[in-house]
């Protein structure tokens, strides 16, 4: 999807856009809600302290996934089983190779399933749609498997963990969010802006003439470094940029989700997700505290996320 050619990338993600769209995402709010209080009956019958990220914002992710791809309850293992190998196999190619390997083998099965019968996932749903005049090749729909997990997996798991260390940090916009004060859809913009999952860069690009920008010159064949996270910083669209305000959350004060041609076609449903996740734990866990000092968290990295290594957690 990402490496293909623009004209046919673009007509295959007009397909993809006219199953993805807000109401699809829903549509899946409940079934994502109720993901959402299975992962918190675990977390809640484990011990104290507990680790929301391993046991909390990894988690999610992969059961909200089960259910967009309406996987059969006899492949989820082994997509579940794909998500611990994917998350083991930072910084190894070869581990990451393993990983795509087993992905693979489960988008296989999908689409086999799929096209013999189509169902309500969105393999089925992007089948029906298309028609038989149009009719998908294997090779898109294995592959749009493949990318809606990986995009949807470790992405929304790292935005859940930099947002909840956000709300630790600031444990006045937590009792304003727990108090109704403010709504959840608000809380998640400013979460996308201020504590946004990626590094910093959305990507690359370069200059085929002189740019002049904010009073620089970029010459002709240099390489720009794109920041999402300085757009999220910018006064001109967001008043007091470097304070966390839930109240001020709003889709246009953030780039997180990117734009144009490469729009992340998740967004709206990373966008219930989070909502359904951060709502539902802090009202299941009215006294969720933070075990260790939020300033002391340790950070981990990779090429796309900067996230808690581990956010330590407890109750009464």
């Amino acid at each position: 999807m990402s490496l293909s050619d623009p004209d046919r990338h673009a007509a295959w993600r007009r397909t993809l856009a006219s199953v993805l769209t807000p109401r699809h995402a829903e549509s899946l709010r409940e079934r994502v809600a109720r993901a959402v209080e299975e992962t918190l009956d675990e977390l809640q019958g484990g011990p104290q302290p507990a680790d929301l990220v391993s046991g909390f914002a990894y988690q999610v992710p992969v059961r909200v996934l089960c259910e967009l791809f309406d996987l059969p309850e006899d492949v989820r293992p082994a997509f579940r089983a794909w998500a611990a190998l994917v998350r083991a196999a930072a910084p190894s190619t070869a581990a990451f190779g393993e990983a795509m390997g087993s992905l693979y083998g489960v988008a296989r099965r999908l689409v086999d399933k799929e096209r013999a019968a189509p169902g309500q996932g969105v393999i089925g749903l992007l089948l029906t749609a298309a028609g038989e005049e149009a009719a998908p090749t294997d090779e898109e729909l294995l592959t749009t498997v493949m990318l809606l997990a990986t995009a949807g997996y470790e992405s929304t798991a790292v935005q859940f963990a930099n947002g909840l260390l956000a709300l630790f940090q600031h444990p006045g916009e937590a009792a304003r969010l727990r108090a109704g004060q403010v709504s959840a859809a608000a809380a998640v913009e400013e979460i996308l802006r201020y504590a946004q999952a990626g590094t910093g860069f959305a990507g690359t690009t370069v200059t085929t003439e002189d740019v002049r920008l904010g009073g620089e010159t970029i010459p002709a064949g240099s390489t720009v470094f794109i920041s999402l996270d300085s757009a999220g910083r910018d006064e001109s669209h967001t008043d007091r940029p470097d304070e966390f305000d839930l109240g001020q959350g709003a889709p246009h004060h953030h780039l997180t989700f990117g734009a144009g041609s490469h729009f992340c076609l998740g967004a709206a449903l990373a966008r219930v997700e989070l909502q359904e996740g951060i709502a539902r734990l802090l009202r299941r866990f009215p006294t969720l505290r933070p075990h260790d000092s939020p300033e002391a968290v340790e950070f981990t990295a990779n090429l796309f996320h900067r996230y808690p290594r581990e956010l330590t957690v407890v109750w009464s």
